[in-house]
């Protein structure tokens, strides 16, 4: 469960000096960038005309995702009209890398994909259109979770459901039902007609800049686990990485005594090559000496490992791990 934090350490000066920028607006107004088109005439856009057209188009959006989980993200962000040039590339994994995948308008010539990263409470919806045989990203928006709905009301610095002293697991699915059913609602997916854009670039750029806080935290969050100060992480990884490879309720078990055997059972059966490839995404505070340590499938959105520890002396020692689906508004909770 090491998390790969390739870009973050590197890049953490230009994300905390593009912090200034962004308070100011100066980098992240998503302004679309000029491109050099040919003054052709372009024939009328055809809608998506059967299931196979949705899947070739989903399977196009999906792709982009894994580009940037997979480490190309410079590059897919510098295809998308709108991303701001000068934004330090590192801040942006994490939005797609968590991210839920949801399609609106799909029989329209122009659908819609989200990402929405429930963690971070931030989505950048995208707007696509054909091009030569395949589709590509026509206009891209950044924006807080809390705007999917369309309300222009303040954004918390963080995410929305890191403010909710009780149940915070559960207002995170709560939270993240509410933004899917919100987009779903402003872009059907039977709807053939395409989006009409409502949404001035005075507005877009303050969703942006909105959106902006949470991204620096998860940065300096992120950084911060690299430091000689949270010297307990990487042993606390390991044991975690030692108990979902044994493949053993057992072993579960005597590493998370207060893991529920329900829980146990079903980690231990967890395949493999899936336990390998899971990745730390936030490590939060629980009380003074406890740690609440978050963990997924970089390329999955719905199913997140919970693991609370407390500290003692130099060490964490593993007390419980849940499993916790956000597909649900209830919060689907293992453990």
């Amino acid at each position: 469960m090491e998390r790969r934090l390739t870009g973050f350490a590197a890049g953490v000066a230009l994300a905390l000096a593009a912090s200034a920028a962004a308070s100011q607006g100066a980098s992240s107004e998503w302004a679309p960038r000029a491109e050099d088109e040919t003054a052709r005439p372009r024939a009328a856009p055809e809608p998506i005309r059967d299931d196979d057209g949705v899947r070739r188009f989903a399977a196009h959006a999906l792709a982009l995702r894994a580009e940037v989980v997979e480490g190309g993200g410079a590059a897919v962000l510098a295809r998308i009209p709108g991303v701001p040039a000068q934004a330090p590339p590192g801040l942006w994994p994490p939005v797609f890398e968590n991210a839920m995948v949801a399609f609106g308008r799909l029989r329209s010539p122009a659908p819609v994909a989200l990402y929405y990263n429930p963690l971070l409470d931030v989505a950048v919806s995208t707007a696509w259109e054909r091009r030569d045989g395949g589709w590509r990203v026509a206009a891209a928006r950044l924006l807080p979770g809390e705007r999917l709905g369309g309300g222009r009301g303040l954004a918390s610095p963080l995410p929305s459901w890191l403010s909710v002293d009780d149940a915070p697991v559960e207002a995170l699915a709560a939270a993240a039902s509410a933004r899917i059913e919100a987009f779903r609602r402003a872009h059907p997916p039977e709807a053939g007609e395409a989006a009409r854009n409502a949404v001035a670039f005075a507005a877009a750029a303050a969703d942006a800049r909105a959106a902006w806080p949470r991204l620096l935290w998860n940065a300096r969050q992120r950084v911060r686990w690299t430091s000689d100060g949270e010297a307990w992480l990487r042993p606390a990884l390991a044991e975690i990485s030692g108990a979902l490879a044994a493949g053993d309720a057992g072993a579960v078990t005597a590493a998370a005594p207060a893991t529920d055997p329900e829980t146990a059972e079903a980690v231990a059966g967890l395949p493999r090559a899936l336990a390998a490839r899971l990745v730390l995404d936030m490590v939060l505070s629980a009380g003074a000496d406890g740690r609440l340590l978050i963990g997924s499938l970089p390329d999955d959105g719905e199913m997140y490992f919970l693991v609370l520890c407390r500290l003692e002396g130099a060490a964490c020692a593993l007390r419980r791990i849940v499993m916790v689906s956000v597909l649900d508004g209830g919060g689907r909770t293992k453990g």
